[in-house]
């Protein structure tokens, strides 16, 4: 994966890079969940009318954690309204967004930033 607009988790939670105005977050386990809080935080201080999206494959998200660490995730992230997409499956990553499928349907999320939060195999 060699495109600008594609970060590691870590290098968001870091700060070594910065977000752009709308984020997609790919994984939605422990990490992705906060890395996400996180730039919603940084978004909601900083700027308005940004957008942070979480896309998990699984129909839950944080599902390898215990039960209190996944309801408080669950809290913050809905106070900081961040769009959830469970049961999702990305397709492709664009130079301006992501394409997911959903339901067997073929959808796009634009956005300028999308952030990898999940294990990557080779």
């Amino acid at each position: 994966m060699n495109k600008q607009n594609v970060v590691l988790a870590s290098d968001i939670l870091t700060g070594k890079v910065q977000a752009g105005k709308n984020t997609v977050v790919c994984g939605g386990g422990m990490i992705g969940g906060e890395t996400a809080t996180h730039l919603a935080m940084t978004k909601r201080l900083d700027f308005n009318n940004r957008q942070v999206t979480v896309i998990e494959i699984k129909s839950d998200i944080a599902v390898d954690e215990e039960y209190t660490r996944r309801i408080e995730l669950y809290k913050l992230l809905d106070e900081l309204k961040i769009n959830l997409m469970t049961d999702t499956k990305v397709v492709e990553i664009q130079d301006d967004g992501v394409v997911v499928e959903v339901n067997g349907e073929l959808e796009k999320l634009s956005c300028e930033t999308i952030v990898l939060a999940i294990w990557l195999f080779t």
